[in-house]
């Protein structure tokens, strides 16, 4: 079983990584957005004075009414806290992908208003039996030529991960840079038709920018997700190893006179051992020399 405090932080996790706005997060009334440095939102405790409020008004100019902007929380590719994890491999991640249930822990993809987490995996909404297959199996030369020079970098393995929606009777190909252990995705879709009375090649521009940045949202936690879950992994493993205090240094008087006087004692233990031997005829053992303390 594990601990109540690092359920509670798993918890706190999931809750941070399946919010779509700071208002979403348990605890929100307490919480807002300070800040965002390098696409990551940064939450800092509303008690605090550091805290950032998460809109600002702008001051009135000219006599004009002031303006409320935008909100910091906007749809993006960077939207959740990435950075590099000593040890992370990119098969650890691999397995979670492949963890069918692992999918409501990460995926927040909204298919006409269903969340995944009420789509089951052999539904016609959404087929998440993904492929992870090389980018280069895309046919078109246009296509691959495109992603070959975008994404293909062999020092990072960049992926393609292929999944399929029936509703759109297309096939969604996102192929994804440095997915592993950087901040953005880049993502590139290619529709092939299943019926011949689809056009080849065609998709509704709403469509395809509402499936990449869900898409992309959903890999963004996902890969937080991975780091976290590793380092609850490692955590769990990984023990302090065991060191033994140095023994002190004593200098060359000091550790004589000890010395010296731990043997007098020894001698004066002896003796009155001795004694009560030859008065009593009682028979005691010899102390040892660690024995401090005088026999009753």
């Amino acid at each position: 079983m594990l601990p109540q405090t690092l359920l509670d932080r798993m918890k706190e996790i999931k809750s941070v990584l399946e919010a779509k706005s700071p208002e979403e997060v348990e605890g929100a009334t307490f919480f807002r957005v300070a800040e965002i440095h390098n696409g990551s939102r940064i939450y800092q405790s509303q008690l605090t004075q550091k805290v950032l409020p998460v809109m600002q008004y702008t001051p009135s100019v000219k006599g004009k009414k002031p303006q409320k902007p935008k909100p910091f929380y906007n749809t993006s590719l960077k939207l959740y806290t990435e950075y590099a994890v000593k040890g992370l491999s990119p098969d650890f991640g691999l397995r979670e992908l492949r963890n069918t249930s692992g999918y409501k822990k990460w995926m927040i993809n909204l298919v006409n208003g269903y969340t995944v987490s009420q789509i089951d995996e052999c539904s016609d909404l959404i087929d998440l039996s993904y492929k992870i297959t090389p980018v280069l199996f895309l046919q078109s030369k246009q296509h691959s030529r495109f992603i070959r020079s975008t994404f293909i970098d062999q020092s990072t393995k960049s992926y393609v991960i292929a999944f399929t929606s029936t509703k759109d009777d297309c096939l969604f190909i996102v192929a994804m840079n440095q997915v592993f252990d950087k901040t953005y995705i880049r993502f590139y879709l290619h529709s092939e038709a299943k019926h011949s009375s689809s056009v080849m090649g065609y998709i509704p521009s709403n469509a395809m920018r509402e499936n990449a940045f869900m898409f992309a949202r959903s890999m963004a936690c996902f890969k937080t997700y991975v780091k976290h879950a590793f380092l609850i992994a490692e955590s769990q493993l990984q023990f302090q190893p065991y060191v033994e205090e140095p023994e002190k240094k004593l200098k060359p008087a000091v550790k004589r006179m000890k010395e010296v006087k731990q043997q007098v004692q020894n001698e004066q233990l002896a003796f009155t051992a001795n004694s009560l031997n030859m008065h009593s005829g009682i028979n005691f053992v010899e102390p040892t020399p660690l024995i401090h303390s005088r026999p009753n």
